[in-house]
């Protein structure tokens, strides 16, 4: 059977076709081992590369990874749950080449110091007058974010620290969300000034006044636990009763461990674990 010219570059492009297509079905796509998600639940697809063809993508969005974490924490995904999870589209596992470990965050805008500068002069209206805020040195976590591009912050609580000889302040985004709160924390020098410390209107350990509790025993808190540059959130029973600064025992919701924790804040406590 004689073939025509053209019929042979048709026929010669369409194997052409077939086998590039063969061989992208043949690669194993590197999921990527951080992520950011503005949903509540985390699938498949989120963790796949740019470059993964639309067939796979479309499977992959019927994946179930579980819940997005709270804005500022992590959530560590490991290569066994992923593959468990793969158990309901199992020609996808033999296509995907999966990391031990992946991070996932959701999505939010990092805090910026203008916002929070704004923040401390409208708790402090008066303290201008005697030194400039654009100048102190203020610290706080730089993987805390809000749900909003520069929303309006606010503090709802100053407490001077005597044992570290700082001041912090807890504040939170008022962007009609349920974005945590989180920690400010100052020594500079300029900021000790006994005006600053009566318009906060808080306590000064180091002149005897003690400070009521902050956390009672029995209560519910959350503990911002971190480790190796992960940061997860997790509800625990208070132990002790204890104040801003101190370290009081905790126990997880399930029972199985008891640990030190430092309060932060208002039911809020932190500990960090070595690897």
């Amino acid at each position: 059977m004689m073939w025509s010219k053209s019929s042979r570059w048709w026929i010669g492009g369409w194997l052409v076709a077939i086998l590039v297509a063969g061989g992208a079905r043949g690669q194993r796509l590197e999921l990527r081992a951080m992520v950011e998600v503005r949903r509540d639940t985390v699938v498949l697809s989120d963790l796949l590369p740019s470059e993964a063809p639309p067939w796979i993508r479309e499977a992959a969005t019927r994946v179930d990874l579980g819940p997005v974490p709270v804005l500022g924490t992590t959530r560590a995904l490991d290569s066994t749950g992923i593959a468990a999870a793969l158990g309901a589209q199992p020609g996808l596992l033999d296509r995907l080449a999966i990391p031990d470990r992946i991070l996932v965050r959701r999505a939010g805008f990092a805090v910026s110091r203008d916002a929070v500068l704004s923040a401390l002069e409208r708790f402090y209206p008066d303290f201008g007058k005697n030194f400039d805020l654009k100048d102190a040195e203020l610290r706080w976590d730089a993987g805390w974010a809000t749900w909003e591009r520069n929303p309006r912050l606010q503090v709802r609580r100053a407490s001077w620290d005597a044992l570290r000889k700082s001041w912090l302040w807890r504040i939170h985004a008022e962007d009609g969300a349920q974005s945590p709160d989180f920690l400010v924390e100052s020594t500079d020098p300029r900021l000790l000034l006994a005006r600053v410390q009566a318009s906060a209107g808080v306590s000064n350990r180091a002149e005897g006044k003690a400070e009521p509790a902050l956390i009672r025993v029995g209560a519910r808190a959350w503990l911002i636990a971190e480790s190796g540059g992960i940061r997860l959130r997790t509800e625990v029973t208070c132990l002790e009763s204890g104040r801003l600064g101190q370290q009081i025992r905790v126990r997880s919701l399930s029972g199985q461990r008891v640990f030190q924790a430092e309060i932060i804040g208002d039911k809020l406590l932190e500990a960090r674990f070595a690897l």
